[in-house]
């Protein structure tokens, strides 16, 4: 229930009970006039009930809806989008295409786009013996959750142009495979990250795959974690 409705009933209930006998004594149309008073609550909860009911029938409508059937993310429902990421030609080296798009009136990404994103990347693991620590060069790195893999263990994470720059050793000494996303959801986050790690990643994680969505740089040699 809205908080605005809450409180209207506390103080409805603290200045009408100390005079309900008196008033209604005296006028017998006070009443009346106090009852009327509650219709107004009363149509906001209908209309609360009519958006929720809304929200229930959007959600449960399935071809209107993308979701998640395997990962920590199953269950997770999101709304289908259409549309398919734009192929365009990127002049950075890890094809960062979100800058390059047309500015969006809201996110980068739709939430269907993003979902779809990190299936992409979890199915990149399915194979795996060991889980992999995995870095994301995202305003937030997902992966961990998504595979129920450990997390790097010093990576930072959030990584903003605003924050100042951590030590590469600090920042990927721990991680075996690093995502650089094509369609970032913060894409100067990402630029921010290639412009000062770009070196140390094209050193340390010299293997390289492309997906659609993805640029995936691992380490050639395993990392001793004693």
């Amino acid at each position: 229930m809205p908080v605005a409705l809450v409180s209207f009933f506390l103080i409805y209930r603290i200045l009408w009970r100390p005079h309900h006998e008196a008033v209604t004594q005296a006028s017998p149309h006070a009443a009346t006039v106090m009852m009327a008073i509650l219709v107004w609550p009363v149509l906001a909860v209908a209309a609360e009930t009519a958006m929720l009911s809304g929200y229930y029938r959007a959600a449960t409508h399935t071809d209107r809806i993308a979701q998640a059937t395997h990962t920590n993310l199953r269950g997770l429902a999101v709304p289908a989008d259409a549309r398919e990421l734009e192929q365009t030609l990127a002049t950075s080296p890890y094809h960062v295409l979100s800058p390059l798009r047309d500015p969006p009136l809201r996110d980068p990404l739709t939430q269907h786009q993003y979902l779809r994103s990190l299936l992409e990347a979890a199915a990149l693991f399915a194979g795996d013996a060991t889980p992999s620590r995995v870095f994301v060069l995202d305003q937030v790195n997902a992966m961990p959750f998504v595979l129920g893999y450990p997390p790097p263990r010093d990576g930072g994470l959030w990584l903003l142009p605003e924050r100042r720059p951590r030590l590469a050793e600090d920042v990927f000494g721990d991680v075996d495979v690093v995502l650089v996303p094509k369609y970032s959801t913060l894409a100067r986050s990402t630029v921010f990250a290639l412009g000062t790690y770009g070196d140390y990643l094209s050193r340390s994680f010299p293997s390289r795959q492309d997906t659609d969505s993805w640029t995936v740089l691992r380490r050639t040699r395993p990392i001793d974690r004693e």
